[in-house]
């Protein structure tokens, strides 16, 4: 199964503040459309999106720490991720669960760096 990079998630402590220098000082679009309070969607001129979160919104017995990041790779059959990865063992910490724009769960890799898997509902592919 092929998993593309789709976006970072960056893991603060102030999100006015982190969102105020990603817009404002780096020019990134803030996309409210496709954020929340706890989701914060920017679009960089060029190149992959970048997501920021608060630190409460990492999984339980993570390390609640700023500056933390999560890779996210998207996926065309999510269901069949989540098949694929419990089956090979991976630790998988969450369920499946809905984002508002797309479903996904979060997973670790052999070094221990978190990774979400999504998938997007088609009406908000770009």
């Amino acid at each position: 199964m092929n998993h593309g990079f789709g976006m970072l998630t960056l893991y603060v402590s102030d999100m006015e503040k982190a969102k105020a220098f990603y817009t404002e000082f780096l020019g990134m679009q803030f996309l409210a459309d496709f954020s929340s309070p706890t989701f914060v969607l920017l679009r960089p001129v060029q190149g992959t999106q970048i997501a920021l979160q608060p630190l409460s919104e990492l999984p339980e017995g993570e390390a609640k720490r700023a500056g933390g990041f999560e890779v996210n790779l998207e996926v065309e059959d999510l269901d069949a991720a989540w098949q694929a990865w419990n089956a090979r063992g991976i630790p998988v910490l969450t369920e499946i669960a809905d984002m508002g724009v797309g479903r996904w769960f979060r997973a670790k890799d052999t070094e221990g760096n978190m990774i979400a898997i999504y998938q997007m509902y088609p009406q908000f592919k770009q």
